[in-house]
């Protein structure tokens, strides 16, 4: 290993490189293994069709298909490929689904807890069910929390002043309500 022929038990002789370990042994993927691997046209060479490197041999060879998030292509391990790089059009920039409910946070998702349930903190709109967050979302009554009639808690609070027999009620309706119209000298023949 390391005397710059390929003697028998070895796989490379390039001990000690990214492809090629101390004892001259394949580190991952390599041109040779059988493997369509990223860059390759095609594996194994055989001399012909398929060079020592890889790469379909012959001008009208297809281009070796790259495997890349954005390619058009469900390649491993992605969920979703829409030909491009960008996040929050249903496929993110790095070939996850986006959706709420994922339990992954994607573009326009204040939360996403995993389900599509409303009143447990994050909407089944993936927006957050707090108080302070400027929108009377499960449970809550009333926005901004400390605001005029609003508690730290975003409920509403009692009016101190207000009434609360049916006498004072009454009488504030009757000082509410319009006055009558005034009877005149004409009214009545």
């Amino acid at each position: 290993c390391g005397n710059g022929r390929l003697d028998f038990g070895e796989e490379c002789e390039l001990p000690g490189t990214e492809v090629c370990d101390a004892a001259c042994h394949h580190i991952g993927p390599w041109c040779g293994d059988g493997q369509l691997d990223p860059g390759e046209g095609c594996d194994p060479p055989n001399g012909g069709s398929c060079s020592s490197t890889c790469q379909v041999v012959g001008a009208s060879a297809p281009p070796a298909p790259t495997l890349a998030c954005g390619n058009g292509l469900l390649d491993p391990g992605e969920e979703c490929d829409d030909n491009n790089n960008f996040d929050a059009d249903g496929c993110s920039a790095a070939c996850l689904s986006e959706a709420c409910g994922n339990a992954r946070l994607d573009a326009a998702e204040e939360c996403d807890d995993g389900n599509l349930v409303s009143g447990d903190g994050c909407s089944a709109a993936c927006r957050s069910e707090v108080c302070g967050n400027g929108r009377i979302d499960f449970e809550l009554e009333c926005e901004p929390p400390g605001s005029p009639g609003c508690s730290a808690a975003c409920r509403l609070l009692p009016e101190l002043s207000a009434p609360t027999d049916q006498a004072a009620l009454a009488a504030d309706a009757q000082a509410l309500a319009p006055p009558a119209p005034e009877a005149s000298a004409t009214d009545g023949k």
